[in-house]
């Protein structure tokens, strides 16, 4: 994904970021590179579990170097449960890894 600044822009993204609050959910669409390991899947689904930041540092949160300035959220994720089915054709998931992630603009 190529980024562009421009000097002087509002950026609204982080106030959006900020207001993220811990138990909403999220959707999070599947990305090209991803798709081949989830051909069932159009998007995947999260659960905010700690408030989003910006790194005042360095740091490696879940095995990833983040630099300082990034926003990070910590969200669990929930895997598709293809097996299960209620009578109305409900989708079901499991409650899965939980992991800090980028917060990209």
């Amino acid at each position: 994904m190529k980024c562009r600044h421009t000097r002087n822009a509002r950026n609204p993204l982080p106030e959006f970021w900020e207001e993220l609050r811990i138990g909403n959910n999220v959707i999070v669409g599947v990305s090209n590179e991803e798709r081949e390991a989830n051909p069932d899947e159009e998007y995947f689904i999260a659960k905010i579990v700690e408030k989003a930041r910006k790194l005042e540092e360095d740091g490696t949160y879940s095995a990833v170097l983040y630099r300082k300035n990034d926003w990070i959220v910590s969200v669990c994720w929930y895997n598709f449960a293809p097996t299960k089915q209620n009578r109305l054709g409900d989708r079901f998931y499991t409650k899965g890894l939980i992991q800090w992630i980028p917060l990209l603009s």
